[in-house]
């Protein structure tokens, strides 16, 4: 009886090691780019890539604290979805399923804002108290944007990125 004992506690132990183990590896092949990659080849998506060394140059000197932000960051992406886009789909729809699909990812709510008939979200995924994505999901009135910033960001330099995110300009961007 003793021997089954220790055969059930050791095996127990096994698995909760592992178990953590699989679910980190599985949140690691997410890839944003990939995922953001699927809706930037229609032809009513504006994407583009702004690499961290360009934003560096617009910077003072003196924001320390912004440029050593911006060395954990590896790429920023932004997708802009067109009205055309959403003919037979809303804005609000695409915005619940892409939203599905980052928590079925490992993403998490951070901020949530909905004004009227727009959202906005901010959802993070981490490792290791590291965030590895941001992205900011915006949609109303059959227009949506999406920003999605990689790297190995501290989650307490996050405040700084959000601080300096005009919501409001975003959304008004058409």
């Amino acid at each position: 009886m003793k021997n089954l004992k220790t055969q059930f506690i050791t095996v127990l132990l096994v698995v909760s090691i592992l178990i953590p183990a699989c679910v980190e590896n599985e949140t690691s092949k997410f890839s944003s780019k990939k995922f953001l990659k699927s809706y930037k080849n229609s032809e009513y998506v504006i994407s583009f890539s702004l690499p961290p060394a360009l934003l560096r140059l617009f910077i003072d000197r003196d924001e320390k604290e912004l440029r050593e932000l911006l060395k954990q960051i590896d790429d920023m992406q932004f997708l802009i979805f067109e009205d055309d886009y959403f003919t037979g789909t809303s804005s609000k729809e695409l915005f619940a399923e892409i939203d599905k699909e980052l928590i079925a990812h490992n993403f998490q709510d951070l901020i949530i804002i909905k004004e009227s008939n727009e959202q906005v979200k901010f959802k993070i995924r981490e490792n290791e108290n590291k965030v590895k994505d941001l992205i900011m999901l915006v949609a109303g009135n059959n227009e949506m944007v999406i920003m999605n910033i990689s790297g190995n960001i501290n989650l307490s330099d996050i405040e700084l990125i959000t601080d300096n995110i005009d919501v409001h300009k975003v959304k008004n961007y058409h």
